[in-house]
């Protein structure tokens, strides 16, 4: 073992910086991530104050020529034509702006400012029919004139006239239209703040704008009617950004979602309405802008006023970079300090540390250590000092243990020897050992040896039949062949529900699979009952050095005793076991023969008794008694009878008297006869169930035609009590089955007891209504022919690990059950060649139990 001292150095620091760096650059960035949101939603407002003084701008100039137009139309309705003719010359030619008032006049004056035009108008005509009846400009007098506007807003959009753009207003004149062409590009100069002579109109100058800072307006089609300021000349030759238009037109692909209010947030965390900007978005050439627009309501022209990103947030870029480069130099020098610290209080005194555990590995036990601090170093330096001692008293103890182990021939003094050792090892308060047997070919139980016997070695199944030992806990080592460490089985779902387990506050456990020459040969089962987590992986560790040893001790004990067994008297010995066991056959299987008649017989006589208690009920309360009273007044009218029948109140009701007292005494007699049959049917059935208990004595089963549903009627029908008194819903899902050879009474014992058990699990359901579907169908999926027959309920349901274990005989999950009927029943359906198996969802889940055999059965004996 090497420990890297420098390299462990500068791992704490380089540690320390891993630690600390994030922390300040993750508040390095949210201060410069906050500074960057107030600059934009700063930036993004100015842009929304410039536009929205723009926009009124252009909204007062639309307005002023709207009311000029409708007042030329007035003039028109007393003025001639001359006088009109030579009023619009006049209003074209004088309605200019003063240069001498221009914001921009010393720039326009030397030629560094252009000037898009000084004319408000281009001309004003009257048009009919199409045509310019008289104009401002007499050269345009007797053109056509197709160019409309929209009427109900008085102009409409811009468009090019004699290569000038003109922007149109429009109103009703005598028996045409006043039209007003006014110069688009007063709209340009409006958002440029070069209007100096018209009040109101561009109050709002530019100063101190970026070199890519943009202004325009675009119309209905995303054209710009008024020139950009970043591409000149662009005037209904360029399409603004895209994203602004759409929002205009509130675009579904934009993705905006307004709220009840009629706003949104938008990306740069700000609150607008639903058609405006504020935020980011791609421009025309897919450069990122930061940019504003708003909405012409009624034209549905948008004006923008956008700004590429970079540009505006390029100062703050160099802002970031400044505190990332002084942020990196603090981060060096601290960590330079942070190094020499630790060089100098933590490197130094580990390289002592690192003499002594060098020497540990290296098996030299003599060095030591001697540290006079009171800090966690030096109790650092006394712990390794204390853990060197206890290192050789363990190795001492393993010397020792593998010494005694390999001595050890019997398995008896071996077990002894393995429970004590592992006891003072690892604090076990029982030690369990299970090895795999040769001759048994399965694992077996090593109980211990009662007073001065021999130990006794048990199948498993049996072992944790008996309660000695945890069938779960032994089931998952054996799947696993891995060590396995439980705080607490009591708390382990895994293991919880074992009935080992049962009234135990605490066990902790510990599972330790030894293997010999690459397969399992035992598996050790520690417990310890008295605190939860008594065991630990040092524990483990330990127990694990010695199960090699331990592997070659059982396998030298085992083969010892074997053959001293063999030599001894293993002809008399397996005499006497062979001997033992035919007479346990024998009562074995006396005894079950005896429980299955009289559960069978048990099931079926309470179908008699509720027949036979039918019949009786009906013969106390037939209506034949009335009969006797019949004859009585009969007999004693018998010399004047006619007259009696004819005349006498009570005589005229005799005759329909019996006549009703016939058709009742039929009904009676049916009933009767019915439940006679049955009860006849249930007598035949006991006495099939006895005969087939007699054919282990030699007689062979009947096979006959079988009527599926028949025999589901019959089987309810001696269940029928039982179930009206529980309120059982019966649902039959039976497929049209034809008759199949079958023995009959076998079949029916099997669906007698199901139906039974499906009655019994209903009774502690109160939450839903109680009901079994039973169902059939002929599955001719193989190469036979099978009858599956299902019967179901959604009662208590069966837990995972009782789906197999229900079939056993005498086993039972109800407190009352003595577990001979599911035995019973398994065993009839592999007589008759098939299977009977449970499914279940678990506890509260219901319950389905499917019968499946051939169809064609061959006559079999017993």
């Amino acid at each position: 073992m090497k420990i890297d001292i420098p390299s462990l150095k500068w791992r704490i620091v380089a540690l320390a910086g891993l630690v600390f760096l994030p922390i300040l650059f993750a508040g390095t960035y949210a201060f410069y991530s906050r500074v960057v949101d107030l600059e934009v939603k700063t930036a993004v407002s100015g842009l929304m104050n410039f536009t929205d003084a723009k926009q009124h701008g252009v909204i007062r100039f639309i307005d002023q020529n709207r009311k000029l137009s409708r007042q030329l139309a007035e003039l028109l309705k007393d003025a001639d034509t001359a006088t009109a003719r030579r009023y619009f010359a006049t209003v074209v030619a004088t309605d200019v702006y003063d240069l001498n008032t221009h914001p921009f006049r010393e720039e326009i004056v030397r030629g560094t400012r252009a000037i898009a035009t000084t004319a408000t108008y281009h001309a004003i005509d009257y048009v009919r029919n199409e045509v310019i009846e008289f104009s401002s400009n007499p050269k345009r007098e007797g053109r056509p004139w197709t160019h409309k506007v929209d009427a109900r807003l008085g102009y409409g959009d811009v468009f090019f006239d004699e290569g000038t753009p003109i922007l149109s207003f429009a109103s009703p004149a005598r028996d045409g239209v006043l039209y007003v062409h006014t110069d688009a590009r007063m709209l340009t100069l409006i958002v440029n703040g070069e209007i100096g002579n018209m009040a109101g109109i561009g109050a709002f100058y530019l100063a101190g704008v970026g070199k890519t800072f943009d202004y325009y307006i675009v119309n209905r089609d995303n054209v710009l009617i008024t020139e950009s300021r970043a591409h000149p000349d662009a005037l209904l030759k360029r399409k603004g950004s895209e994203y602004p238009w759409k929002v205009t037109r509130q675009d579904a692909s934009v993705g905006i979602v307004c709220n009840s209010e009629g706003v949104y947030l938008t990306n740069a965390g700000c609150t607008t309405g639903c058609r405006e900007t504020m935020g980011f978005y791609d421009g025309p050439d897919g450069i990122r802008m930061l940019g504003a627009s708003m909405p012409f309501y009624d034209t549905g022209w948008t004006i923008v006023v956008e700004q590429q990103a970079d540009e505006l947030l390029s100062p703050l870029y160099k802002l970031r970079n400044a505190v990332t480069a002084a942020c990196i130099l603090l981060c060096v020098v601290a960590m330079a300090i942070f190094g020499f610290v630790i060089q100098r209080y933590i490197a130094r005194p580990l390289k002592d540390v690192q003499y002594v555990v060098k020497g540990l590995v290296d098996g030299d036990m003599t060095r030591r250590l001697h540290s006079d601090r009171d800090d966690e170093v030096g109790q650092l330096v006394r712990g390794i000092d204390a853990m060197r001692e206890q290192f050789q008293l363990t190795l001492d103890h393993m010397r020792e243990a593998i010494h005694a182990l390999s001595s050890e021939t019997s398995m008896d003094r071996l077990r002894l020897r393995v429970t004590e050792l592992l006891g003072a090892i690892t604090g076990a308060t029982a030690v369990s050992v299970v090895t795999w047997s040769e001759e048994l070919r399965g694992w077996c139980f090593l109980k211990p040896a009662l007073q001065d016997g021999p130990s006794e070695l048990l199948p498993v199944g049996e072992a944790c039949d008996r309660g000695l030992l945890p069938l779960s806990v032994f089931g998952s080592g054996a799947h696993t062949t891995e060590p396995l460490l439980v705080a607490d089985a009591r708390g382990d779902a895994r293991f919880a529900s074992d009935t080992y387990f049962a009234g135990q506050a605490h066990c902790s456990l510990l599972v330790v699979p030894i293997h010999s020459k690459g397969a399992p040969r035992a598996i050790l089962l520690l417990e310890n009952r008295l605190a939860p987590g008594a065991f630990s992986a040092h524990g483990l560790d330990s127990v694990m050095l010695i199960a090699g040893q331990l592997a070659v001790a059982m396998d030298n004990a085992q083969l010892y005793e074997q053959l001293e067994q063999r030599v001894q008297d293993r002809t008399r010995e397996l005499q006497e076991a062979q001997s033992q066991l035919l007479g346990a056959a024998r009562l074995a299987g006396m005894a079950e023969i005896a429980t299955n008649v009289l559960h069978n017989v048990g099931n079926v006589l309470t179908s008699i008794n509720i027949s036979a208690e039918q019949v009786i009920r009906q013969l106390r309360t037939t209506k034949l008694k009335g009969l006797a009273r019949a004859v009585q007044m009969m007999d004693d009218h018998a010399d004047d009878l006619g007259a009696f029948l004819t005349t006498d109140v009570r005589g005229k009701l005799l005759p329909s008297y019996l006549r009703e007292l016939a058709a009742a005494q039929a009904r009676e007699q049916g009933e009767m006869t019915d439940e006679l049959i049955a009860l006849g049917r249930s007598v035949d059935h006991v006495k099939k169930i006895v005969a087939t208990q007699q054919s282990y004595a030699g007689k062979s089963c009947v096979v006959e035609p079988v009527d599926i549903r028949e025999l589901l009627d019959d089987a309810l029908r001696m269940n029928a009590g039982a179930l009206q008194r529980h309120k059982v819903e019966v649902v039959r899902e039976l497929e049209d089955v034809p008759a199949v050879p079958a023995d009959r009474h076998r079949l029916l014992q099997i669906l007698v007891n199901l139906i039974s058990n499906a009655k019994q699990a209903l009774s502690a359901i109160s939450d839903r209504p109680a009901r079994i579907t039973l169902s059939a169908r002929l599955d001719h999926a193989e190469e036979a022919p099978r009858l599956r027959i299902s019967v179901t309920d959604n009662g208590e349901g069966i837990a995972a690990e009782n789906l197999t274990r229900i079939f056993s005989h005498g086993f039972s999950t109800r407190e009352n059950g003595h577990g001979f009927g599911l035995h019973s029943c398994i065993v009839a359906a592999h007589e008759m060649g098939g299977t009977l198996r449970a499914q279940s969802g678990g506890p509260g889940q219901g319950a389905t139990f499917t019968l499946e055999i051939p169809c064609a059965l061959e006559e079999s004996t017993q």
